[in-house]
């Protein structure tokens, strides 16, 4: 029986008005069933294929995408053929989403190789094993993780993350590093960076000391 795993995964809050989903796909092609129908979704799809290329079938024509592609606003499906195994990550950015992230913009109704930052290959490039190992959510996490970067770079106060080692230390540690992500806007790992960056301890190690501190005085 032919290989099919898919996936959907809901962006961290700090993306949601980017990124629409993260999605995966490990599916094998075979000759008796060789055709992908994409319909259109109004939105932009950033895809990363680890697996067997794509071609696009346009009439007669055949064209075979890159390993990277850029998936514009489509007005009619995107008709796509395969052969063996492809193994994708995406991001669907909303419409209006992708240009935040991207040097340029997706061409409508067209497949594109986009023109990524060094950044962009460098992460491709590490993820490559993990994909292969079937671990696909350690991907998503990492290319959101990244996302969220790029997005800080713009959005980043560090006032925020003092604001959160003040609040840990006024609550004496009772707050979850979940609970203070969100409370920053941040994913739980980007979190942890920018605490070490800014207090010089990561919030596990303020809260515990907090907690421990609220103990001795108690005592």
């Amino acid at each position: 029986m032919p290989v099919r795993k898919y996936q959907e995964f809901i962006p961290h809050s700090t993306l949601q008005d980017s990124v629409k989903r993260f999605w995966v796909l490990e599916k094998e092609y075979t000759t008796a069933d060789p055709i992908e129908e994409v319909t259109p979704d109004a939105c932009v799809e950033l895809i990363f294929n680890f697996g067997r290329p794509y071609s696009v079938i346009a009439g007669s024509v055949q064209r075979e995408l890159p390993r990277i592609c850029l998936v514009g606003l489509l007005s009619k499906p995107l008709k796509l053929e395969a052969k063996g195994v492809v193994k994708i990550v995406a991001v669907r950015f909303f419409a209006w989403g992708a240009l935040a992230f991207l040097k340029e913009a997706a061409v409508q109704n067209d497949v594109m190789q986009p023109d990524l930052d060094p950044m962009w290959i460098q992460l491709v490039q590490k993820v490559a094993v993990t994909v292969h190992a079937g671990e696909y959510q350690r991907v998503v996490e990492e290319i959101e993780d990244f996302l969220i970067g790029v997005r800080l770079n713009i959005l980043f106060d560090p006032k925020r993350v003092r604001a959160a080692a003040q609040l840990l230390y006024h609550t004496k540690g009772k707050f979850r590093v979940a609970e203070l992500a969100d409370y920053c806007n941040l994913s739980v790992r980007q979190l942890q960076r920018q605490f070490d960056e800014t207090t010089g301890v990561s919030p596990k190690e303020l809260a515990r000391e907090q907690s421990a501190l609220s103990r001795s005085v108690s005592g």
